[in-house]
């Protein structure tokens, strides 16, 4: 017995420390989500409409997807029923996708959270930035319930889109800075 403990002690120590790997402490640690937006292309993503989205959902929530809808109104209480689909809007929190453009029933939409103080809520915000409604839009999320249905709660990247049918030559400026017209297959990713 002591003859077998001598010789499989050293081994199994040997691969302990054959199976670890050497961690590298001299790089910092990069952060999960930059504090400023960066541009990136991403051609291979799959987009998803907002059925497909909703069918997703019924089978597990907590899967980040990419979704495009028409941003379409806000939602104002506690219910998409209460919805606002004309301007002027009268609420920052959050913004309604439809699969129409001219959706003008509540509990037909997508409802996306902006999260305070990000950037999101600052560039998609249709209190502030009316000249976004009607705006074919991609976002990439956690599928999560959010009024109720399926939502998205935070934001991982935005793409706005652009269309024939889409007007691409208007200003998009508001009191304070512009919100940049994005081409088709650029994502913006954005801290909190």
């Amino acid at each position: 017995m002591k003859f077998y403990f001598i010789y499989t002690l050293p081994m199994l120590l040997a691969l302990l420390l054959a199976a670890c790997e050497r961690q590298d402490f001299t790089q910092p640690a990069s952060p999960t989500q930059p504090d400023t937006p960066i541009l990136i292309t991403d051609s291979t993503m799959t987009v998803h409409t907002i059925e497909e989205a909703q069918a997703i959902f019924k089978y597990g929530q907590d899967t980040t997807i990419h979704i495009k809808g028409y941003i379409v109104g806000t939602a104002t209480g506690t219910q998409l029923a209460s919805a606002q689909f004309q301007p002027p809007f009268t609420n920052s929190t959050n913004i309604l996708l439809a699969s129409s453009r001219y959706e003008t029933v509540g509990n037909n939409c997508f409802p996306v959270r902006l999260e305070k103080d990000s950037y999101f809520r600052n560039t998609l915000n249709l209190m502030e930035h009316p000249e976004l409604h009607h705006r074919a839009i991609i976002i990439t999320g956690k599928l999560e319930k959010y009024f109720a249905t399926c939502g998205i709660k935070t934001i991982q990247s935005f793409q706005l889109v652009e269309s024939a049918s889409d007007s691409t030559s208007q200003s998009t400026t508001d009191k304070h800075d512009s919100i940049p017209i994005l081409q088709q297959g650029t994502l913006i990713n954005g801290g909190r």
